[in-house]
């Protein structure tokens, strides 16, 4: 009788690892899938709106036909994937029961969903702008950024699990990790209610940044996807970027890599900010060895829980940069995604991080970003 039971434990142990391990390869296995993404950054302009109807009048229908065009220029240069932030926040009703008021607007998301199956593009449902900003606030927020889950995943629950991925929140911030975790864990939990067998993709504190995800950790699910943001060195990427800070983003014309040659002087006005440090840091850290060393703390990350990463977003603001440097720093950064094995979406595809010169179109890609992506 003894080694029976002994027996049924065993096989129990073993059953459930087999279970655990099949789970997780569900995740691994789409995530090996995304491959080369592109942030289509459209659906979370609610600033295009006004500020007294909550910005819920930002989305102008006629320009949904518009974007089939574009998602069939990423598939022709070689994109697996679209992120597509979304703000959810600004379409639902700022009193319980939180209901998604500008239904309408969901028109945008099924057409991307039906293009992107045309053109054969996984598709990131990104909630995005949402107002998990304050701390002393998060726990009045939660259930209206619950209740808009709820109505988001029963809409989409019945998509193809392997090709359409729910992004839970666009980088928290201003929040402790214990009160993200708090959150993410009931997000998740919705989720799964409705939508039990679709893939999450979940980041941490700190706007997504790698070092709020190795304080997350692992979560009790394993068909999750961690991401995290990826804007090193923010000297360069940002360089006049003034919603970052009108002072910390003042210095401009910043080279890359890192050459002592070409650097401006320090400009006055980003003394005693942020900007001031990163000046002072962008000898190593404008460098592609610097570069490597963050990104290897997110495959760190991976291979310390056995669980697949995707850096979300990376990019470069163009409006100050100078076109050779950003053609060298998205080579560098993609090449070493790819070294990683790390899947990735661009930021972003028509906006001010744009790789093209105007109009989305393949006349408007200049021989460096041609070059820089491997684009033939």
């Amino acid at each position: 009788m003894k080694d029976i039971r002994l027996l049924a434990i065993m096989t129990g142990i073993l059953l459930l690892t087999v279970f655990s391990v099949n789970a997780q390869s569900i995740a691994w296995q789409r995530a090996g899938k995304l491959g080369m993404g592109m942030n289509l950054s459209w659906l979370e302009n609610y600033w295009n709106g006004s500020k007294k109807d909550n910005y819920d009048d930002y989305l102008d229908m006629k320009s949904i036909a518009g974007k089939k065009q574009d998602l069939l220029l990423m598939h022709q240069l070689g994109f697996k994937t679209v992120r597509l932030p979304v703000s959810f926040d600004h379409w639902t009703s700022l009193k319980p029961p939180y209901r998604i008021v500008k239904t309408n607007y969901f028109a945008a998301i099924d057409s991307i969903l039906q293009w992107a199956k045309l053109y054969h593009l996984n598709v990131i449902i990104d909630d995005h702008h949402g107002s998990l900003d304050d701390s002393t606030q998060v726990m009045q927020e939660l259930p209206r950024l619950n209740a808009i889950w709820k109505q988001v995943a029963t809409r989409y629950k019945n998509t193809d699990p392997n090709k359409v991925f729910f992004e839970i929140y666009n980088e928290p911030h201003d929040i402790s990790n214990a009160q993200w975790k708090q959150c993410a864990l009931q997000l998740i939990k919705t989720i799964r209610g409705i939508a039990p067998h679709h893939t999450l993709i979940v980041g941490g504190v700190d706007w997504n940044s790698i070092s709020g995800l190795k304080k997350l950790g692992k979560l009790p699910d394993d068909n999750i996807i961690y991401t995290f943001h990826f804007y090193d060195p923010f000297l360069f990427t940002h360089q006049g970027a003034a919603w970052a800070g009108i002072k910390a983003t003042a210095n401009l014309h910043i080279p890359f890599p890192y050459n002592a040659k070409e650097m401006p002087s320090l400009n006055p006005k980003s003394i005693g900010t942020y900007g001031e440090n990163n000046y002072k840091n962008y000898q190593e850290q404008g460098t592609a060895t610097g570069l490597k060393k963050e990104l290897e703390a997110a495959k760190a990350f991976s291979e310390k829980y056995h669980v697949p990463v995707f850096c979300g977003e990376w990019g470069s603001y163009k409006k100050y940069s100078d076109a050779t440097s950003r053609c060298r720093y998205t080579a560098t950064i993609k090449k070493l995604l790819e070294e990683l094995h790390i899947p990735f979406a661009y930021w972003e595809w028509d906006q001010s991080f744009s790789f093209f010169k105007g109009e989305p179109s393949l006349q408007n890609i200049s021989g460096g970003m041609k070059k820089a992506w491997g684009f033939k």
